[in-house]
């Protein structure tokens, strides 16, 4: 499902992306694929959810200071990041931005719409509402059925 996303994005990755490029393109992958598979799933599981809601502040101010660069890591493609976060933490940040602007939207189709068609990210960014706090950031825990 994540990959079908990304063959419908407007936005297509290439080289020299920002952080802030990057993030939200997976990020919106992520979210929609939330959206049309709902029931929870091992992304909510795994330890990017667990230490991205116990530190979200955190990681949205070194985001903002982040999100101009054009070398990925730490945030996203480094398995080993030094700091002390789990890999892949873009992916989250994403997600928490998009989830952040579906929210506030009254028209929700429209807002998937602009997160597919999305090319000016810093204006998506500012509009999105995001603040380092997004809706209730509660990462499951599974039980032992799942």
């Amino acid at each position: 499902m994540h990959e079908t996303i990304h063959f419908n994005q407007a936005f297509q990755d290439e080289d020299n992306i920002t952080v802030l490029q990057g993030t939200i393109t997976e990020g919106t992958a992520d979210f929609i694929a939330s959206l049309v598979l709902p029931e929870p799933n091992i992304r909510q599981y795994t330890d990017r959810w667990q230490y991205g809601c116990a530190h979200e502040a955190e990681l949205a101010g070194r985001y903002i200071q982040d999100e101009d660069v054009t070398k990925m890591p730490p945030w996203m493609y480094d398995h080993n990041p030094n700091t002390g976060w789990p890999p892949d933490m873009g992916y989250w940040m994403g997600y928490r931005i998009d989830q952040s602007a579906y929210a506030r939207a009254k028209d929700k189709v429209g807002a998937l719409r602009r997160m597919l068609e999305v090319t000016d990210f810093k204006a998506f960014y500012l509009a999105s509402g995001y603040s380092g706090r997004a809706q209730a950031c509660v990462p499951q825990t599974p039980t032992p059925t799942q």
